[in-house]
């Protein structure tokens, strides 16, 4: 399996220099397959969250945390594809909502047959 379920959760970058930065990494290191296979979830503007699921290469995840971690951003990402596979991942509101998305969920079922 090349592509696996990912969650992140980060921070919005504080100034424009570190958000810069973080759209540099995501501009260097994604193609056109990579933004559709990337699903935000709705976050309290409060909280100023990022959080995100993606369908996403082991390597290419790897690369975009080790450049995170370069820059010091703070974030939190899990590799949540057995959740999914087993499905306990759907008993996340937000996951579920997500994918309820009739082109993320087609995206997803795609994913699942591989």
């Amino acid at each position: 399996m090349n592509n696996k379920v990912y969650y992140f959760e980060m921070p919005d970058p504080k100034g424009k220099e570190m958000q810069n930065k973080v759209e540099t990494i995501f501009g260097n290191n994604l193609d056109q397959n990579d933004d559709q296979s990337i699903f935000f979830v709705d976050t309290d503007p409060i909280e100023a969250n990022n959080i995100f699921y993606t369908l996403w290469s082991t390597n290419k995840v790897e690369k975009i945390v080790n450049e995170f971690k370069i820059l010091g951003i703070n974030f939190s990402q899990k590799d949540i594809t057995e959740d999914v596979l087993n499905g306990t991942q759907f008993n996340d509101v937000s996951f579920s909502k997500i994918f309820s998305v009739k082109e993320n969920k087609i995206l997803l079922d795609l994913f699942l047959k591989k």
